[in-house]
């Protein structure tokens, strides 16, 4: 079963992690027919010398530069790039697992799902924590968290474009996304098992907590209501996650490794 990879690629990923990243997915016990890399701006000599050499000996990946037009766009062009009606995304900077696409291939040759995601294990300093969600999200879980690992996806690359593709939501372009495919009947299943490995910093509770990231909050809010009224409930998990952003950060450390993930 012929599948794509949707890879976005921007300067702020270190070299090294580009380089696991796309290791990771070549090196799949089921390989994708291509892998579609969208650069997002410039990046330097040494990415693009890294990036070139490995599509000469990979004619699969097939590599786009665009000028710096935000994730949302990159991720709407490069579904419109994909070639196949499967597709997979993946980060620059994650780790994906050696059965990653054949797990889920499997599954969703015997349930025919629109939406697959899967747990992802996160990873910061020398501890390590699970990103555990619902195998079958319902309306609360919608309303409370994103409730689908995106850097874990699979879905049916015509669904999502007949949907409009991604909302221009920064940070939030896939939570969006993920309601208006509930919202429009799509199947949405994750598999409980860890397909894919996160590398945190501390540049990833920094942006979190940055003035884009609460407004976006308020905007995912905005956009939910306007396809359902029943999420103006949103508004609770919305004011405690900015309450929480805007803690201190070893505060906001405590709270997301003790209570908002499993060790």
């Amino acid at each position: 079963m012929k599948f794509s990879i949707l890879l976005p690629i921007h300067d702020k990923i270190n070299l090294k992690d580009i380089k696991r990243s796309i290791k990771t997915i070549y090196n799949n016990t089921t390989k994708p027919s291509e892998v579609v890399a969208v650069i997002d701006g410039k990046i330097n000599k040494e990415k693009k010398f890294f990036l070139k050499n490995y599509q000469s000996k990979n004619k699969s990946l097939k590599i786009f530069y665009k000028k710096k037009i935000g994730l949302s766009e990159v991720l709407n062009f490069g579904l419109k790039k994909c070639s196949n009606e499967l597709v997979f995304r993946a980060d620059a900077d994650d780790f994906n697992k050696s059965h990653r696409f054949k797990t889920q291939l499997n599954l969703y040759k015997n349930k025919n799902f629109d939406i697959l995601g899967a747990q992802v294990k996160e990873k910061y300093k020398k501890n390590s924590f699970k990103k555990k969600l619902k195998s079958k999200p319902n309306l609360l879980d919608f309303l409370f968290r994103n409730p689908i690992n995106h850097m874990t996806v699979m879905f049916k690359r015509s669904e999502i474009l007949k949907l409009g593709g991604y909302p221009n939501i920064t940070y939030k372009e896939d939570y969006a996304l993920w309601i208006k495919c509930y919202l429009n009947g799509l199947k949405v299943r994750n598999i409980n098992k860890v397909l894919v490995s996160n590398y945190l910093n501390d540049n990833f509770f920094e942006r979190r907590s940055n003035f884009v990231s609460i407004l976006s909050e308020f905007k995912l809010m905005v956009f939910a209501i306007k396809n359902n009224p029943i999420f103006i409930l949103m508004i609770l998990p919305i004011l405690i996650r900015v309450i929480i952003f805007l803690m201190p950060k070893s505060i906001y450390k405590i709270i997301f490794f003790n209570f908002l993930r499993n060790n």
